[in-house]
């Protein structure tokens, strides 16, 4: 449905760019309902089947400076999500619930 709308109204949608071309410059700020309420959850399991792709994930990441080495008391778990392709690298996902259930709408 997404690529039968994206050609339909080509003139509206920009091209996705790919990660590589991304912006990562841009600075944002998380204003907390409750300042001094700590999230902090686990992460989920990984299965031993994508811990490598995982690994690559992150130093990929890190190496684009996308992410960085943190010591942060905040923390929210993550995840990754396989492509049916086996020779992509899957889809890293954060779950931002608990985070966001603290976080004022802007």
């Amino acid at each position: 449905m997404d690529r039968q709308l994206r050609a339909e109204f080509k003139e509206i949608f920009e091209p996705i760019p790919h990660v590589d071309v991304l912006p990562d410059e841009v600075l944002a700020r998380i204003v907390l309902k409750d300042p001094a309420k700590t999230i902090a959850t686990r992460s989920y399991a990984c299965p031993r089947k994508y811990r490598e792709a995982w690994r690559l994930l992150i130093e990929k990441h890190l190496e684009a400076g996308r992410i960085r080495p943190s010591a942060s008391p905040y923390a929210s778990p993550a995840f990754v999500i396989p492509k049916t392709d086996p020779t992509v690298l899957p889809r890293w996902v954060n779950d931002y619930r608990q985070l966001n259930n603290n976080t004022v709408v802007d």
